[in-house]
């Protein structure tokens, strides 16, 4: 993880925590974790027309447990939602058009797969996290970071 401090009285979390609503004992974990770690909601498999309005309930669920939460790019979304911060994908078209102007008051995250989108991630974002660390089921063939 990657932290451009630019905000003195921000805190952030150091721990985090990738929830996918699509995976059962990820509702578990969830209903466990305290204000001391933050939540970055993701999906594999669902657009995020469908993804963001569905994660409301656990949404709600962080702001009664005050944990900071981080959702994909949006606007919208992030307003409606209050969120800490909103994550986006340099790869993606959609991003494109993003300036940190507008989402001044959102922290900026992403994730990155290696070291060149790191470096180019560095310009854009207050927050980077490599992935993955290690072995995963959802990069199989991907080296892991930690092997470098």
């Amino acid at each position: 993880m990657y932290y451009q401090n630019k905000n003195k009285n921000s805190t952030i979390p150091k721990k985090w925590f990738f929830f996918d609503p699509d995976v059962y004992s990820d509702h578990e974990t969830l209903s466990d974790i305290t204000s001391k770690m933050g939540v970055v909601f993701f999906s594999e498999n669902l657009e995020s027309n469908q993804f963001l309005p569905r994660i409301q309930p656990y949404v709600s669920l962080c702001r009664q447990k005050n944990i900071k939460f981080i959702i994909p790019f949006s606007p919208f979304w992030a307003n409606k939602y209050k969120a800490f911060g909103v994550i986006i994908d340099l790869n993606k078209k959609t991003t494109n058009n993003f300036t940190k102007k507008s989402y001044k008051k959102y922290l900026i995250v992403s994730k990155v797969h290696g070291f060149k989108e790191a470096h180019l991630a560095k310009k854009f974002v207050d927050l980077i996290f490599l992935s993955p660390a290690y072995r995963t089921t959802s990069y199989p063939t991907k080296k892991p970071l930690s092997n470098y």
